[in-house]
Formats: structure tokens, sequence, C-alpha cells
């Protein structure tokens, strides 16, 4: 009986052992820190002008799994295919080009991407707004203009088709500067 006894406490000190470590190995996978694809330079910039079908571009960090990186143009979602990825060691930049669909209209350009090692639910999504032209506007990179500079964000209600892309809208002064009365100027 003591025998048994000393074989079926080995066997429990055996499986424990080995449980805890599985245990503790899924916890500290649970805990990696989870580091977030960003997005930067977009090409061409927030609020620009661009000819339908116009080449668009931006980076990704280096965390980011290429192979989750997904982008919709007013809500018209790129073929993965169509995605040029470029590795450059410590990030990755993005092209494609915009749907000849969309024409006289302003599309926002949506980006979502997940991290390639962390817990689940690393993501990101960011975007910028574009105007895109009609047949007659063929707007290269080069030539493309911002449509309106924005000074605040409570002066971004204004519509930006209602702006020359020469205009800037100015912020509202503060309450000490006002003295009564609301100044807001177009240049």
């Amino acid at each position: 009986m003591n025998r048994k006894n000393n074989i079926l406490m080995t066997i429990l000190i055996v499986m424990t052992a080995l449980f805890s470590g599985s245990a503790v190995a899924e916890l500290q996978k649970d805990a990696r820190t989870c580091i977030r694809p960003k997005f930067s330079k977009f090409t061409p910039s927030h609020l620009t002008e661009v000819a339908p079908g116009a080449t668009i571009s931006f980076v990704t960090n280096h965390t980011t799994s290429k192979y989750t990186i997904k982008v919709k143009v007013k809500g018209i979602e790129i073929d993965r295919k169509a995605l040029r990825i470029t590795d450059k060691k410590s990030f990755y930049f993005v092209e494609f080009e915009l749907p000849e669909s969309l024409q006289n209209t302003y599309a926002r350009i949506h980006l979502f991407a997940k991290a390639k090692v962390a817990p689940k639910r690393c993501e990101h999504k960011d975007g910028w707004l574009l105007k895109i032209g009609g047949d007659g506007n063929a707007t290269t990179e080069a030539e493309a203009k911002p449509v309106a500079k924005v000074a605040s964000d409570d002066a971004a209600t204004v519509q930006p088709e209602t702006l020359k892309s020469d205009q800037t809208i100015d912020a509202p002064k503060a309450k000490s500067e006002q003295k009564g009365s609301v100044e807001d100027s177009v240049e």
C-alpha cells in the first residue's frame, strides 16, 4: 500500500508540474505587450484634390502584420493584390491606385491592420480625406493642392467645397480676446 501511495504521489507531482508549466506559459503569452500598428506619411495629404485613379501611399511600422493591411476608399475595399507593400526593413511602404469609378466626390481612405505578434485585438484603424476630381482634372501628385486649410477643429464645420483652395479658416479667438463679438475671418 505504501508503494502504491508513493507511485500515486509521484504521478500527481509530475502532472501538477506539467500543468503549471503550461499555465504559466499561457499567462506569459497573453501578457505580451500590444504594440499597435501606426500609419503615417499619407500621400497625398489630407484634403488634397487628386484625379481619379491617382496613386495613394502611406507608411506603417514594422510591427504591423503586412498580411492584415486592409484599405477601403468610400466603402470600396481595395483588393489585396492591388496593394503594393514594400518592406523597407524598419517600416512598410504601401501604395495603391484609387478606383477610377470615384469622380467629383470626397472620399475617406480607411486603413486597418493588426500587429504581428501580440495578444488578441491588437489592431489599429486610421485614415484621411481626399477630394477626387473629374475626368478633366488630371491632377498629378506634384500638382496636388490642399482644398482648405483648417486652423482649428472648431472651424471644421465649414464645407470645403465653399472655399477656394488658397483660403484659410481662422480659429475662433479665445473668449478673453473676443471683447463681446465673434470675429471669424476668411482671407
